[in-house]
């Protein structure tokens, strides 16, 4: 997904989570310099689901081997029914059964 914000700039989901996230960080921390918004980012705990992309977010701490790596991403397959975005894979976060195969009346049908 994409969003036009005009002036031809266009956003993509994923950027606009990760300014969301910067937003949130940047206003619970006094001051904003490096190492408030690095703690900011390793207190953050969103659940499963509650990230556009259907994901949560929780960095691994420090010493991990994973450290600032998001352990709650995962990849995900999203269609577009109905005009909404679904998420249709894994079935832990689908919001929308897959529409399998294509309708007829799609571009990308091969019936």
């Amino acid at each position: 997904m994409t969003f036009d914000y005009g002036a031809n700039i266009l956003v993509h989901d994923r950027m606009v989570e990760g300014f969301e996230f910067l937003d949130r960080a940047a206003w619970w921390t006094d001051p904003v310099e490096a190492a408030t918004l690095r703690k900011a980012a390793l207190d953050t705990d969103i659940p499963e689901g509650g990230t556009i992309q259907g994901y949560g977010v929780k960095f691994f701490p420090p010493g991990s081997e994973m450290a600032g790596q998001n352990q709650r991403s995962s990849p995900v397959v999203m269609q577009y029914i109905a005009g909404k975005t679904e998420i249709v894979w894994p079935a832990r976060l689908r919001t929308a059964e897959p529409v399998l195969p294509w309708p007829k009346s799609h571009s990308y049908s091969n019936q």
